[in-house]
């Protein structure tokens, strides 16, 4: 799938170990500074419509980010075989493309 391994990516691997570590210090923070201890939550109060939609998302937005991948390769390719064609040389003006 790739050429080279995501954790070549010094920049990626940081934020992939930092972004987690943020959200959970936001989330104990907040917690601690608005704890209503009449009221405690719990997973089972998020209605299971919820649930199912916040999964089901991610099907049609896999194939929405597949055509606009599919889309832009096109387009990339379109725009090289014109940049090809407008190269001023006997190459390029008898290109079969």
């Amino acid at each position: 799938m790739w050429k080279q391994s995501p954790l070549s990516n010094h920049c990626w691997c940081a934020v992939i170990c930092i972004v987690p570590v943020l959200n959970a210090s936001l989330a104990m923070v907040s917690r601690f500074l608005w704890h209503d201890p009449d009221h405690m939550f719990c997973i089972s109060d998020i209605p299971m419509a919820s649930w199912v939609l916040g999964i089901l998302w991610l099907i049609p937005l896999v194939f929405i980010n597949e055509g606009i991948k599919l889309h832009e390769i096109r387009m990339r390719v379109r725009y090289q075989k014109r940049q090809k064609l407008q190269f001023d040389t006997k190459l390029g003006m008898n290109s079969p493309f």
